[in-house]
């Protein structure tokens, strides 16, 4: 980060603050702008040691337009949303009571487009399936965003929430690419472990390549972009970036270095996979399993 941002920052919305910023983000708090939102103030949590370069929380419920909605606060921090939870679903599954509604509290909305006027890089959403609300109440707000990590459920953890599909359909309309998950989590009727129905994950969306150098983005921003692909390890995106500005790969030689060198760790990580893949098989397991990175 020292390379790429020298001694600029990187500008992100954290939407559904709870527990705080993501360990992949935590690594550069030095070098972010924080805003976060979060309206149930029982989840927000800074740790003492992180320093950023500047950091917000507003505790405002954000959606697609301003008016008064419930907000369901559940028994569990971290699972209160303005759907109501889907019950017949969860109940199928452990430790349901998680999700039970403790109170309901009606809350003054706003959009992500009022409450926000500087240029931002990078968007994660956790907000339990009002992720589509928020996003179509950031549409401004999204014009000068490079990437989006955004939780999204693929059964109806909540009474009608927006689906992955409706989601995905949203974002590639803004112009944004699915790129891969970086989280997927299944339930099993028995256990919540990492077998079973794929319930809910996360997704990675960005600009392309293509995107960003044909719009006569600054070097900074550039830069910003790279720095977002290096955190999500998508080192094939960068150096198609590298590769068609020349100029700018010059100046960044020690960072071409550092690249090499965690992109070979990562094709060592692929290898491994493979090869337990093949393990598995031999042992008469059915398993294809893949890398979330």
């Amino acid at each position: 980060m020292e390379i790429l941002l020298e001694k600029e920052s990187i500008s992100i919305i954290d939407l559904g603050a709870a527990g705080g910023i993501e360990p992949r983000w935590a690594k550069i708090s030095a070098y972010i702008n924080y805003f976060g939102f979060e309206p149930d103030s029982r989840t927000i949590q800074l740790d003492p040691n992180q320093v950023f370069k500047s950091y917000t929380v507003i505790p405002s419920l954000v959606s697609n337009k301003s008016e008064y909605k419930d907000l369901y606060i559940s028994h569990e921090e971290g699972k209160s949303s303005i759907y109501q939870p889907n019950s017949e679903f969860i109940s199928r599954f452990p430790n349901s009571t998680r999700f039970e509604i403790v109170k309901t509290v009606s809350l003054e909305t706003s959009t992500i487009d009022t409450l926000i006027k500087q240029e931002i890089d990078f968007i994660k959403l956790d907000i339990q399936g009002a992720e589509l609300d928020a996003l179509q109440g950031s549409q401004v707000v999204l014009k000068s965003v490079l990437g989006i990590e955004s939780e999204v459920e693929f059964m109806e953890l909540y009474k009608s929430q927006p689906l992955f599909s409706h989601v995905n359909e949203f974002l590639l309309k803004q112009g944004f690419e699915f790129i891969d998950f970086t989280n997927l989590r299944r339930w099993e009727r028995d256990n919540l472990g990492k077998i079973g129905q794929c319930v809910f994950g996360d997704g990675l969306y960005l600009r392309s390549p293509e995107f960003v150098l044909s719009s006569r983005y600054s070097e900074i921003k550039i830069r910003r972009y790279l720095a977002i692909l290096f955190l999500y390890n998508r080192f094939d995106l960068i150096e198609v970036v590298l590769k068609n500005n020349p100029e700018l790969a010059f100046h960044l030689k020690k960072f071409n270095l550092l690249l090499s060198k965690k992109r070979t760790r990562l094709n060592f990580a692929v290898k491994i996979n493979m090869f337990t893949q093949k393990l598995l098989s031999f042992i008469g397991v059915e398993f294809k399993s893949q890398l979330i990175y």
